[in-house]
């Protein structure tokens, strides 16, 4: 049985000074420690990493085991600069291309789900301005206002969901790492039980996306 690696210093800091590939602002109120937590959950991880959970902080990090000593950071290692440093340049330029993302120009999706048509509320943006932008937006997406509005609501109900599922697992996960026992998360859509067994100091992230409610 391995020994669990101790993880990285200052948590805080690592959320407030990360890599500028990460995202830096917050989203339909999630906070940006929980969407980096969730989508990073949903990212592969390269041969001899694995995640680990930290009680304290209620946080994944990541461990390097291939590393004498094993090396621990709180942001997932293809956001990290000293691992893809160490690669050669091809395997570094795929996973950026295949992982991180090259800077590209933005596609009518992201234009839309930016909140940038301005309302009535806004003391800042003339009505001529907001009226401009959104017949901006409009040849730019094919969409209207009202339409990206709805659209915006949508994702937004969707993630605040993800949202409390992530808090619930994470709780869970917790509780289950200090008692040892399975914890019930709720049931799912057939109203079969759904139950977090105790992972461990290691897990593989969220294989999958699932909705349940709770009991």
């Amino acid at each position: 049985m391995t020994t669990p690696a101790e993880p990285p210093p200052s948590y805080e800091q690592a959320v407030h000074g990360g890599p500028d590939s990460l995202p830096q602002e917050p989203r339909n109120g999630i906070p940006l420690p929980a969407r980096r937590s969730m989508e990073d959950e949903l990212r592969p991880l390269p041969t001899g990493w694995v995640r680990e959970f930290d009680p304290d902080t209620q946080h994944q990090f990541f461990v390097d085991t291939l590393a004498s000593p094993p090396r621990s950071i709180w942001h997932h290692p293809y956001d990290d600069d000293t691992y893809l440093n160490s690669l050669p340049h091809h395997e570094r330029d795929q996973i950026r291309t295949t992982h991180s993302g090259p800077p590209r120009r933005p596609s009518a999706a992201d234009i839309a789900a930016e909140d940038t048509d301005g309302s009535s509320s806004d003391t800042n943006c003339t009505s001529t301005k907001r009226s401009l932008g959104r017949k901006l937006k409009d040849r730019l997406t094919g969409t209207t206002h009202e339409q990206r509005a709805a659209d915006r609501a949508r994702r937004a109900a969707a993630e605040h969901e993800l949202y409390r599922q992530h808090r619930l697992l994470r709780r869970a996960m917790h509780e289950a790492m200090r008692s040892g026992r399975p914890q019930l998360l709720g049931r799912d859509e057939n109203r079969a039980r759904v139950w977090l067994e105790p992972p461990g100091h290691t897990f593989p992230g969220s294989l999958g996306a699932g909705r349940f409610v709770t009991i």
